[in-house]
């Protein structure tokens, strides 16, 4: 509603400056003395039907060109010589003091005669007061329309470069304002290639203001043509920031939704991996072993404790008040898990400190290379080795399971390598030598 509302007021800014100007344009300067003399290029001579003739007037006091006093304009007649008809055309100031021009459509063939009057003040053939009422409609339709810009770019361009130009053919006066912003609009808010189609359509179009101002140039034409492309240059590139902030922006989600997907996955995989073998066992020694059984559900109650902690931690975010989020320091807690589990496992680690986010990489990293072999690998021992060296912190896993020939990548492995990527690192995986598969990480370090 707000932007609606800007864009009426400027709609309505736009149209005051360009009735203005339209009105303006059909005032003349005044003189001091009266203008006694004229000059007039020639028709063209033994013409065809509808020919026209851009008739270029000059006024001329003691010899200086000079406009008439007041809102006087000259008048132009031009007889047929051939039917004997003949029409007056008011003429229109041309710029310079004095310049006038007149667009005459000579309807019938042969030749023309012509004479030129020119009134003094308040004299028959005054101009009246203000643009004419046509021009004023015109001149409206290449503004209002601005006040819906944002929301039908297209049709707005089009409708207000429409009615410029007629207002330009007929009247001899261009209301630009709104086009120019109508084509802003268009690169702002239009994707491509429609907008590059509509600004294509505009430029082929503005050639036709030749049609209206005899003494247009082509170097005035080309400063139009330019301040039009200006025009949607700015919109474009607008548009093309706006895109790129929403892309950003939606690129941040999508990786912080994958964020949240791998961690969800480390932590309810291997929770309920290692609680599944728990359970198992549990059920085995049910009636035989009724301490084993007690401890296979201590297990179960501690690992899913756990799971609930990291759960609120990721829930809360990284700045939230619950549990810190793991890291190499908890590895003893995770072999200790996975010993329960059935699996033996080997630790070697050391004492590293490492940046945060790098610490919880490699921490889900190990869980999860051991989570698979839990579920995949058929072992009974892993070998766990964390070291820094050179500045390279070096992640091994290796079990003694059944390995295998060829590796498909699952969600597991496709996580540990996104992790290893974040930091600018790599991660392998395939079998063991001898037996076995291995999980190898190497990820640059910076010190914390």
């Amino acid at each position: 509603m707000r932007r609606l509302v800007l864009d009426l007021v400027l709609a309505l800014a736009l149209t005051v400056v360009a009735v203005g100007l339209a009105d303006n344009s059909r005032r003349v300067a005044e003189s001091s003395g009266p203008a006694v003399a004229w000059s007039l290029n020639s028709p063209p001579e033994d013409a065809r039907p509808g020919a026209v003739w851009n008739a270029r007037l000059t006024v001329f006091d003691e010899g200086r060109p000079a406009s008439l006093t007041g809102k006087a304009l000259p008048l132009l007649t031009v007889q047929s010589t051939t039917t004997g008809e003949w029409t007056t055309t008011q003429t229109r100031p041309a710029g310079p003091p004095g310049a006038y021009r007149a667009r005459v459509i000579l309807r019938d063939g042969g030749d023309y005669l012509y004479s030129v009057l020119l009134p003094q003040d308040g004299a028959p053939g005054e101009t009246p007061p203000g643009a004419p009422a046509g021009l004023v409609l015109l001149t409206l339709l290449a503004t209002l329309p601005i006040a819906v810009r944002r929301r039908f770019p297209l049709p707005v361009l089009g409708i207000t470069l429409a009615a410029a130009l007629a207002a330009d053919v007929a009247y001899d006066s261009f209301p630009f304002p709104g086009p120019i912003v109508a084509v802003y609009s268009v690169g702002a808010h239009v994707g491509r290639p429609a907008s590059l189609y509509a600004a294509g359509a505009t430029a082929a179009a503005l050639p036709l203001l030749l049609l209206g101002d005899s003494d247009l140039g082509v170097w005035e034409l080309v400063a139009i043509l330019a301040g039009f492309a200006a025009a949607w240059l700015l919109g474009d590139n607008l548009r093309s920031r706006r895109d790129r902030k929403q892309a950003n922006v939606q690129r941040t989600a999508a990786e912080e939704q994958a964020r949240m997907t791998r961690e969800l996955h480390d932590i309810i995989g291997h929770s309920v991996s290692v609680m599944t073998i728990q359970a198992a066992a549990a059920n085995d020694a049910f009636d035989s072993r009724p301490a084993q059984v007690r401890e296979a559900l201590a297990a179960i109650e501690a690992t899913g404790r756990e799971t609930l902690s990291e759960l609120r931690r990721l829930l809360a975010g990284d700045n939230g008040s619950f549990a810190p989020a793991p890291g190499l320091a908890s590895l003893d807690e995770l072999a200790e898990r996975v010993r329960s589990a059935g699996l033996a496992i080997e630790l070697s680690s050391e004492p590293v400190s490492l940046p945060p986010s790098v610490d919880l990489a490699a921490y889900r990293i190990v869980q999860e290379a051991l989570t698979n072999t839990l579920k995949h690998g058929g072992a009974t021992t892993a070998r766990v080795e964390v070291r820094l060296t050179g500045g390279t912190l070096e992640i091994d896993v290796v079990d003694d399971g059944q390995g295998a020939a060829t590796v498909t990548p699952g969600h597991g492995i496709i996580g540990m390598r996104e992790r290893a990527a974040l930091f600018g690192g790599h991660l392998t995986t395939g079998p063991a030598p001898g037996r076995g598969f291995a999980v190898r990480a190497r990820i640059p370090v910076e010190e914390p």
